[in-house]
């Protein structure tokens, strides 16, 4: 690989011609190579309604000053660290320039770095409103598709879910609550009254504006009869304050239907956050 890789140095060097054959540079080490995943809880549904989750790969950050100082020590009596940063900014310099001409760039064993333009453009556009649309597009090489092949996964870890509803209970206590339903809250159910207000609690509840977004309150038996509240007093992430539709006294389940991430943004597609079940009594 060093002979290759020295040829090819040369003939730069020399302003030869680079030979058309593609020799790569990478050498995978035989030590067994582990990465670390975060699964996220998602509010999507399998086929089998089992909760969905999405992965992350727990990223360990490495800067090229780092890649530099490993170069400068290991090649400590061929390289100094000067002299490895001052070739790689006055590359980094030409490859960028190269780029912002219209080039695609051969990033090595990396992949191909080029200029793209998003989407589709209207025949009337103007030269400034087409620039607008140019974006960035890399691509893989299939070398760097092989060094990430044959990995196993160490530690996974599970975070808690992004949007959830942690507890439904009414602001105020119902003044003729029977005994009855005393111990049905003390078991566990918790419990809110039609015409009263409810309160919400939980993580990123906060409703968007869609038509379909809001509270429902979804029978047990009957989960495609929800009725939505057409009051919502307080729309937080945290906090969710709203007065209980009328509705038949049963078991129901509170669905809260938002589109607003839990950092506030607006997501491409809405979710729905179930809790329950809980007992609704006439206010």
């Amino acid at each position: 690989m060093i002979l290759e890789y020295t040829y090819v140095y040369d003939t730069i060097l020399t302003g030869g011609t680079v030979p058309r054959k593609k020799y790569s540079l990478y050498n995978p080490r035989p030590q067994e190579r582990t990465v670390d995943i975060k699964l996220q809880q998602s509010n999507l549904k399998s086929e089998s309604e089992r909760p969905v989750c999405y992965g992350q790969v727990q990223q360990r950050r490495f800067t090229v000053g780092n890649a530099i100082a490993e170069l400068a020590e290991s090649r400590s009596n061929l390289l100094s660290k000067e002299t490895v940063f001052y070739v790689v900014s006055q590359l980094n310099q030409l490859l960028l320039n190269k780029l912002a001409q219209g080039y695609a760039i051969e990033l090595l064993d990396f992949g191909t770095l080029r200029m793209t333009v998003d989407g589709s453009i209207d025949a009337g556009s103007t030269k400034s409103e087409i620039a607008q649309k140019l974006s960035l597009s890399f691509t893989p090489s299939t070398v760097c598709r092989k060094a990430i092949q044959n990995i196993k996964v160490g530690t996974v870890k599970r975070a808690g879910a992004s949007h959830c509803i942690q507890s439904v209970e009414p602001v105020l206590p119902h003044p003729g609550k029977a005994p009855l339903e005393s111990s049905m809250e003390s078991r566990g159910c918790p419990m809110i009254y039609t015409n009263n207000l409810a309160r919400i609690r939980g993580k990123a509840l906060k409703i968007g504006a869609g038509q379909d977004q809001g509270i429902y309150l979804v029978p047990k038996d009957t989960p495609a009869e929800r009725v939505k509240a057409s009051v919502v007093a307080t729309n937080k992430p945290s906090q969710l304050l709203f007065v209980v539709p009328q509705v038949p006294a049963g078991t129901y389940r509170i669905v809260v239907v938002t589109d607003i991430s839990a950092s506030g943004n607006k997501l491409k597609s809405q979710v729905e956050i179930s809790y329950g079940p809980l007992e609704v009594r006439d206010g």
